[in-house]
């Protein structure tokens, strides 16, 4: 009996186990085919989640997270190329549009020279947009080397003021600052001015003529900061969360100069130095623009 039990027993036992086996991973199977199908192409599709709660259902749940990632990966690169493509396109236009002229017929010289002139301002545009992509993609890859000492943030903000008043001066612009104690950081200085410029050129560019600039400096808890508030036009609400995207601009006239970069770049500055940046405003009324540093910065 056991001769003739023991196989029959193996046996059942296995065609059992192959069965419970195929029926547990059933999931599994689905989940495959719909990883099949899933191609650059068509990265919204999700995979399937079974209602098991098991390690299963959590795999499957953890992929479409992974594929929401990716998909907003791809999503990005394809706009930063749809972007790169239009900022580049028109200076190029124009480049491309005055040489044809010059070469039309003989002229001047003083003809060549403003062509010249007009030329070297759009090499000097293509040659700042793409600066400016460096930069990004070099915080972005956190390749930037912080040449981190210990600075006195408010020293470093007068000397970024001085730097910026002329602007200021042309449209009548006054500017301010409040300070409470001497208030000590680590950061990179020419990071840090990089950032406050490109904030309080945003500041003047957007003020109308005789607005004001106001700047306050407060320690909270174990953080700094600053406060840079203007009087200007003010941001939409539909804007105010994507004025920090590259090449994002509220003025879609072309009327402002720039290229959308100078507020993501200082968005990359900031959390470069463990900080975050953040802006409030209201239409018509002014938009204050909130930079927070932790005291001790590594």
């Amino acid at each position: 009996m056991l001769f003739v039990l023991l196989p029959l027993t193996v046996f059942l036992t296995g065609i059992i186990g192959a069965f419970f086996a195929k029926v547990a991973l059933n999931p599994v199977d689905r989940i495959i085919k719909d990883i099949h199908q899933i191609t650059a192409q068509n990265l919204k599709k999700r995979t399937s989640i079974p209602d098991t709660n098991d390690e299963i259902s959590r795999l499957a749940d953890t992929f479409n997270d992974m594929l929401a990632r990716l998909e907003y990966a791809f999503f990005s690169q394809r706009k930063f190329i749809e972007d790169l493509a239009h900022e580049l396109k028109t200076p190029l236009a124009i480049l491309k549009g005055e040489i044809e002229v010059a070469l039309k017929k003989i002229r001047s010289k003083e003809e060549y020279e403003n062509i010249l002139k007009s030329s070297i301002e759009e090499i000097n545009r293509i040659s700042s947009i793409v600066e400016n992509l460096l930069i990004f993609a070099r915080f972005e890859n956190d390749t930037v080397m912080l040449e981190t000492k210990t600075l006195d943030i408010t020293i470093l903000l007068k000397s970024v003021v001085d730097d910026i008043k002329i602007l200021a001066m042309q449209k009548n612009i006054k500017m301010s600052i409040k300070e409470q104690e001497k208030i000590v950081i680590s950061g990179d200085a020419d990071k840090l001015k990089r950032l406050f410029l490109n904030i309080l050129d945003n500041a003047i560019k957007y003020n109308p003529q005789g607005g004001k600039v106001n700047i306050s400096i407060t320690k909270k808890n174990d953080s700094v900061h600053i406060r840079v508030s203007d009087t200007g036009i003010g941001i939409p609400e539909k804007d105010i969360c994507h004025i920090f995207d590259r090449f994002y601009q509220v003025d879609k006239s072309g009327h402002q100069s720039g290229f959308g970069l100078g507020l993501s770049i200082a968005r990359s500055i900031a959390e470069a130095h463990k900080g975050k940046i953040e802006a409030e405003s209201t239409l018509n009324h002014g938009t204050t623009f909130i930079i927070s540093f932790p005291l001790e910065i590594c």
